[in-house]
């Protein structure tokens, strides 16, 4: 557990948000430069996981173009505080997966995936950075069990 939002996000690489939260849960001037943020939690144009800042800092890309400017509630509040237009969204994931669109382009670029819930392209997109990081040897292997496991220690 952390003390705030600031130190959660603070030296993250990767920043994850999970949640059920209406307003954003952290503040997009405490990303450094460089982490990469993956929103799944809130698809809903009255809620936002994620401030204007952040959207306005990053390479914005979400599953699908027109579900963000349709209900992407982080989005669309950018939008709306005038931080970005309708062509700040970079590309679609798939897009990205494809190679049709550039990810990432240099190591200081904040970069956010904005997932509305498409559960393919999140697994394709975390096999991608699986393989990405086998390639390179980074990260480490884990062990874990199913979860009937882990809820009945058998």
């Amino acid at each position: 557990a952390v003390a705030s939002p600031a130190a959660a996000v603070g030296d993250a690489d990767v920043v994850i948000t999970a949640t059920t939260a209406s307003e954003p849960v952290f503040d997009g001037d405490d990303l450094e430069p460089g982490t990469h943020v993956t929103a799944m939690g809130q698809y809903d144009p009255e809620k936002r996981e994620l401030d204007a800042t952040t959207i306005e800092r990053a390479k914005y890309v979400p599953d699908l173009r027109d579900r963000a400017t349709k209900d992407a509630g982080s989005f669309l509040h950018a939008l709306e505080e005038g931080v970005v237009e309708e062509d700040h969204i970079h590309a679609e994931l798939g897009e990205v997966i494809a190679g049709e669109a550039e990810g990432r382009t240099d190591d200081e670029e904040i970069t956010v995936f904005d997932s509305g819930g498409t559960g393919i392209e999140t697994v394709a997109g975390a096999y991608l950075l699986y393989e990405k990081a086998v390639e390179q040897g980074l990260g480490e292997t884990i062990e874990f069990s199913p979860a009937s496991q882990a809820l009945t220690g058998e």
